[in-house]
């Protein structure tokens, strides 16, 4: 989990956005598959910051609703008083854990 987040974000770094952007969704995925919430939620959040500079509003605003419900379950309140968080009006409650958040619709992939 960790490892794909680094790597996403040294791509990040370079330049490197598709690849960025396989290595986020695959942190996401693997963190979720394993249970550790709240690597789920640091990956949905950096990812969610990337999309933002890449000019992906309604992902952005998908994956910070999502990292914040992460936080809650993990109990992390002190990290919910972020300001990323407080404009956070959507909620990802009703989203299928399993979506793939690598399409801008959020339609599953064919």
């Amino acid at each position: 989990n960790k490892l794909f987040l680094l790597e996403a974000e040294s791509y990040f770094c370079h330049g490197q956005y598709d690849k960025a952007e396989e290595k986020y969704q695959s942190a996401i995925e693997s963190s979720r598959l394993h249970r550790f919430v709240h690597e789920e939620g640091l990956a949905c959040e950096l990812f969610g910051s990337f999309c933002k500079t890449r000019g992906k509003l309604s992902k952005h605003i998908e994956l910070m609703a999502r990292a914040r419900d992460c936080y809650k379950k993990w109990e992390a309140y002190g990290l919910l008083e972020k300001d990323c968080f407080k404009n956070c009006d959507t909620s990802c409650d009703s989203i299928n854990p399993g979506l793939s958040i690598g399409n801008e619709k959020g339609d599953s992939p064919p």
